[in-house]
């Protein structure tokens, strides 16, 4: 899979479909299912990633959960190590790195 350096803020946008500012759940699932290659995501594997975003509990994600959660988990791991661990998946859309899918990137 393609991957290309993008910052917290623009995986944020590609996945922001409607450009309302905040990331709904199938905002969320269309950004996991076309960043991953997925035909489909489990429920499970969607609420995990939701609820490790979505701090306020207010069932969306704001750019700032979302580059807060980027950026505590660059901190907190070692270089290189991808956001496998909120996906469950062996291939996360986001890395440590700032690397995105390019796949993202498309409408």
């Amino acid at each position: 899979m393609l991957r290309e350096k993008l910052s917290p803020i623009d995986a944020f946008k590609a996945a922001d479909k409607n450009g309302d500012k905040v990331i709904c759940i199938d905002e969320l699932r269309q950004a996991i299912k076309t960043m991953l290659n997925y035909s489909e995501i489990t429920p499970a594997d969607l609420k995990m990633t939701m609820v490790a975003f979505d701090t306020n509990r207010n069932n969306f994600i704001d750019e700032n959960e979302f580059i807060s959660c980027i950026t505590k988990a660059r901190e907190n791991a070692p270089p290189g190590l991808s956001l496998n661990p909120i996906l469950g998946k062996a291939n996360a859309p986001f890395s440590l790195d700032g690397t995105v899918s390019s796949i993202a990137l498309q409408d």
